[in-house]
Formats: structure tokens, sequence, C-alpha cells
């Protein structure tokens, strides 16, 4: 599917064995972790990320609502795990997890949009299915939840370390533009849209960061 977007992601039969070989070792390592120093939820979350990676290319991303809700979950998961790993003190991660799931969502959405031509015939995805339009205003809607989130995670983050409001208005700000760019852009903007998207996730964790000092 790489190659099919970009000849220069082709890679030979070696190269690609040997990174699936360092991607089951990975998947392995997590798991050996996850069972000796995590707890019994984190071990849940990271056997079901190694499930869902491993299944993804031959059945799971067929589909764009396995495709893209497994994916979404896989993605904010590291931010679930600390959550579950922790003493789960601070009230605003629940929502901070809350706007990774969504963020990741949309960008998946924005993705199948720009990957459309590669995966007809290949995938069921939103653009394929709906058309273009329709998946831009879902995508749209999905960033709009995302920023009202946002919101709610601001308001609990308010009582806590002042600079952490810094890049949170910084991220809000990258969402609000993104949900705009969805709604009233053309079709093309894709990759502005999912750059402004990784953005703002960036954001989001420097204010994850800073809610630890």
């Amino acid at each position: 599917m790489y190659a099919r977007k970009n000849e220069v992601l082709s890679v030979s039969l070696l190269v690609r064995g040997g990174l699936i070989g360092l991607g089951i070792l990975g998947m392995a390592g997590a798991v050996y972790l996850s069972v000796n120093y995590l707890n019994t939820s984190c071990q849940i979350v990271v056997a079901l990320d190694a499930l869902i990676i491993a299944a993804y290319a031959g059945i799971l991303s067929r589909h764009w609502a396995t495709k893209n809700l497994l994916m979404a979950f896989v993605c904010a998961s590291p931010v679930l795990l600390g959550w579950l790993a922790g003493h789960r003190l601070h009230p605003a991660v629940p929502y901070g997890i809350g706007v990774t799931f969504l963020t990741y969502l949309t960008r998946e959405v924005v993705k199948d949009i720009q990957d459309r031509v590669v995966n007809h015939g290949h995938r069921i995805t939103l653009p394929l299915w709906l058309g273009v339009m329709p998946a831009r205003r879902i995508a749209s809607g999905l960033m709009l939840v995302t920023t009202l989130v946002s919101v709610i995670f601001g308001v609990k983050l308010v009582s806590y370390n002042w600079y952490t409001i810094i890049p949170y208005v910084l991220s809000v700000g990258v969402f609000l533009i993104t949900t705009h760019s969805l709604a009233f852009g053309q079709p093309g903007d894709e990759k502005k849209e999912s750059a402004y998207i990784l953005a703002g996730s960036l954001l989001m964790l420097i204010t994850f960061g800073c809610i630890l000092f």
C-alpha cells in the first residue's frame, strides 16, 4: 500500500521482512514490559494494541469503521496507559485522552481523503463510500467535538500550573483553524489540514508534559 502511495516507499522483500521483524520484536517487548511491570488494565491495552496492529493490514484496514476507530484507539493508548499506570490524580487527563482519540480519528478520515486513489478497490473508506465532501464535513464535525472536549479539558487545567495554558490555548486555536478549513475549504487541502492536526497534537502533548511539573 505504501508503494502505491509513493514509489519512493517501495522496498525490497529483505527490507520489508526486516521491518516486520523489528515490529514484532517491538510488540513482544511491549507485552513483556506490561506483563512484568504494569497492572492488568495496562496489560489489556497493550495486548489489544498488539492484536490491532497485527491484524490491521490484512483485515482491519479494509473498512473505515474498524480502520479509523481502532487506529485512533492505538494512537491514544500511550496517554491512556499513562493514566492507567499511575495514580490517576489529575482530573483533566480523561478529557485529554478523549481529545487525543478524537484528534487521531479526525486525522484518519483526512488521510483517507488524501489516499482515496490508492485505497480504491482495496478498502472501503468514508470518502470512497460517501464522497469527498461528506467525508470532509464528518471530519470537520469530529474536529469541532474535539475542540469542545478540549474546552472542558482546559477548565480542568485552570487550577493547575499556569504555564500549561500556553500550549493548550495554541492547540485549541489550531483545532479551530482545522475545523474551519475542513468545513469551508476545498478538496485538495487535506495535506495542509493533516499537518494542522499533527501540530495541534504536538501542542497538546506539550500540555500533557507541563502537567507533570
